[in-house]
């Protein structure tokens, strides 16, 4: 099915029959009669590298502000790991899977909490519910620290 794996073995029709032989290979062989395929190998690595080094440096992507604010509110609505570096980055204490200590964007005391776990709950609620009664996303918690 292959025409590149196809071989040829030797037969003869009697003891006595004429024979010979012929092959075939590229100028300079396959792998190249004067220099070892290691340096062949070595010499393309060091071309594609060259080439790679001409290449004109990638542009930087300029998200707009909307797109960016909405991969934020993602990250912070779903990942863990954003929802632990954020309670940390606004002085809040990690207890369990809760990050509480937190300053109220409303009322300024020190009582908002989250669960770090976006599963059990997305949003963050202050303490003082029947006084204050804040709560909101993450999102809306970090930029009233800004």
């Amino acid at each position: 099915k292959d025409p590149g794996r196809l071989y040829y073995v030797p037969a003869v029709r009697a003891e006595d029959w004429p024979r010979f032989a012929t092959s075939w290979s590229p100028p300079g062989g396959f792998l190249g009669t004067h220099t070892p395929w290691a340096k062949q190998l070595e010499a393309l690595k060091a071309q594609r590298a060259e080439k790679a080094a001409r290449r004109r440096p990638a542009r930087p992507v300029r998200v707009p502000a909307s797109m960016a604010s909405r991969k934020v509110r993602e990250r912070l609505r779903t990942l863990p790991g954003a929802r632990l570096e954020l309670g940390k980055a606004l002085g809040g204490t990690l207890s369990g899977e809760r990050v509480h200590g937190i300053t109220c964007p409303n009322c300024g005391r020190p009582d908002v909490w989250f669960i770090v776990d976006p599963e059990t709950k997305t949003s963050a609620s202050c303490n003082h519910q029947n006084s204050c009664g804040w709560w909101g996303s993450l999102y809306d918690l970090g930029r009233g620290h800004e």
